[in-house]
């Protein structure tokens, strides 16, 4: 019998990082909501991949480039924590500090909702989204008139819980600009313009601003993506670019306008700040606003785990420091954010154990949030795996399927109750202004055959729900939208009212997947000429 020897040798696994390109082009072929495109991939202190995809503006055909400013959103959450670090070295404050007592340093006065949090909410707790406040998205873009001082003095004290203060993750937008405040109030001086100085100049983000200084308006051509949208026909169509200043008051939160090429310079000069090489970025403060300070429960995010044995391989997101998630990508940490303003969409993910970083955004379909991540998420762990030298999962055969080809993910919200068109009978029982503290007065008013709703800058017709006798709904929209965006992607309010002593004087709201009370205040006298000054202002707004 011979004896035969098998020598088992490594298989070698050749990747270059362009492969990545044919897989875009795959990606925005096959997910036709996407306009426009920009990625950058940086490993160690270069830039190994830079590119540009599709059209800024579809209608003039105009291509986007490296330097289209994009609205990045939430990604900037992770620049107000880096100042917020830079502000802590100066002592200006520390993380654990208390608001109270930050503000009262200041000579203001300034509480939240619930004695033991508004003595003891600090500094820290604000960034890692452990409050336990609400998120009251339909505020941050209600068409008030405030200050940022306004809504931070005025209307955050306002605001009610939804968890008790530490107990899990709540993701709040409002304690970002809340820090963001803190810091103009320490420094005398606009967020907008420490940001500047102390990130943009140094890192070289030359063509790097925020929605709220004016700048937007003199874009043209190429220097700036078309939001998009898409209709019922899953067909793109433009959303006015003045719906992305409706979060000018809350840049702390997500006003950042950006270029790709100005997030690869930001990229490279966090890599090069964590491996002690020439930056001009703190490594210190970057290292704290990456560890984690909250637990981020396991049904937060996508209506899909990405995790084995359904996956592949497993992403997991664990925790969440300072204006970053923590999580794990195929065993290596990762640190990663996600932003998303009215039709732009943004991502950054960091492999420091690789010295990997990247950046991707995109301007397409307002409606379906998940689809647009989607297509990011593909690409960072492509990208990853071929910088890795792993046999890739995500192909040009693949993508295209992720993760259907895996996981179910047709889970589409549908609303709790039954939409009825047609007139409201007995309209008048609902006639009146309702009121809720931090909110704008609710008016609702007009006939049976022609019932409206409005609420600061959200106004509409209100329908019946089906076989309720004390339901309503409003398809409701703002002065800045598209004329011809359909209403299936409009904005929902869902009306309960509330029966007693034989009167309806209570109604229960729910908008953007929160519900609010409201009092009723007094009835409307008529129903007449109430309209009518809404509608005239708006012709020359």
């Amino acid at each position: 019998m011979q004896l035969l020897l098998v020598l088992l040798l490594p298989v070698v696994i050749v990747c270059d990082i362009n492969d990545i390109d044919e897989i875009i082009k795959k990606l925005l072929v096959c997910r036709k909501e996407t306009a426009s495109l920009g990625v950058s991939i940086v490993q160690d202190d270069s830039t190994i991949f830079n590119k540009a995809y599709g059209k800024a503006d579809i209608e003039a055909d105009i291509d986007a480039t490296l330097e289209t400013r994009y609205s990045i959103g939430s990604v900037t959450k992770i620049f107000t924590s880096y100042l917020a670090g830079l502000h802590a070295q100066k002592g200006n404050f520390q993380w654990d500090d208390e608001l109270v007592d930050v503000f009262k340093k200041h000579g203001l006065q300034f509480s939240l909702q619930g004695k033991f949090r508004s003595s003891e909410a600090t500094i820290n707790d604000a960034l890692a989204h452990r409050t336990g406040i609400k998120a009251y998205e339909v505020l941050l873009s209600d068409g008030r008139n405030l200050t940022r001082a306004d809504w931070m003095l005025d209307v955050v004290p306002l605001l009610g819980e939804v968890h008790p203060m530490r107990d899990t993750f709540y993701y709040n937008n409002w304690m970002y600009t809340l820090v963001g405040y803190i810091m103009e109030i320490a420094d005398k001086s606009s967020y907008e313009d420490q940001v500047k100085k102390e990130i943009f100049d140094k890192v070289g983000m030359d063509n790097t601003f925020f929605v709220s200084d004016g700048k937007m308006d003199k874009l043209m051509g190429d220097e700036i993506a078309i939001p998009y949208s898409e209709d019922a026909n899953n067909q793109l169509y433009r959303i006015p670019l003045a719906v992305l200043k409706l979060i000018g008051p809350h840049d702390p939160a997500g006003g950042m306008m950006s270029t790709t090429t100005d997030m690869s310079n930001f990229i490279k000069a966090v890599l090069n700040a964590i491996n002690k090489k020439s930056s001009p970025l703190d490594a210190e403060i970057i290292d704290w606003i990456w560890t984690p300070q909250m637990m981020v429960p396991d049904n937060y995010g996508p209506t899909y785990d990405l995790s084995r044995p359904t996956f592949p391989v497993s992403f997991t997101q664990k925790g969440y420091g300072a204006g970053t998630f923590t999580g794990y990508y195929r065993g290596f940490r990762i640190y990663f954010h996600g932003g998303s303003s009215h039709g732009h969409y943004s991502y950054f993910t960091f492999m420091p154990e690789k010295n990997i970083g990247i950046f991707t955004v995109l301007s397409g379909n307002d409606y379906k949030l998940e689809d647009c991540f989607i297509i990011q998420q593909v690409i960072w762990m492509a990208a990853i795996d071929l910088l890795l030298g792993v046999d890739p999962w995500l192909t040009t055969e693949t993508a295209c399927n992720f993760p259907s080809q895996w996981s179910d993910v047709s889970k589409v919200f549908q609303p709790s109750y039954t939409e009825k068109k047609g007139p409201v009978e007995n309209s008048q029982r609902f006639v009146g202004v309702w009121k809720r503290p931090e909110f704008p007065d609710v008016i609702i008013n007009g006939t049976d055959d022609n019932f409206y709703f409005k609420m600061g800058a959200y106004n509409g017709s209100i329908f019946p729900v089906a076989d309720e006798n004390l339901q309503l709904y409003a398809i409701v929209s703002q002065p800045i939208d598209p004329i011809n965006w359909p209403d299936s992607q409009k904005s929902r309010a869902h009306m309960t009212f509330k029966i007693k002593d034989d009167k309806i004087t209570e109604m229960e709201l729910l908008m953007f997947a929160e519900s609010y009370s409201f009092t009723r205040s007094n009835h409307l006298a008529t129903t007449k000429t109430f309209f009518i000054l809404p509608l005239l202002l708006f012709c020359f707004l």
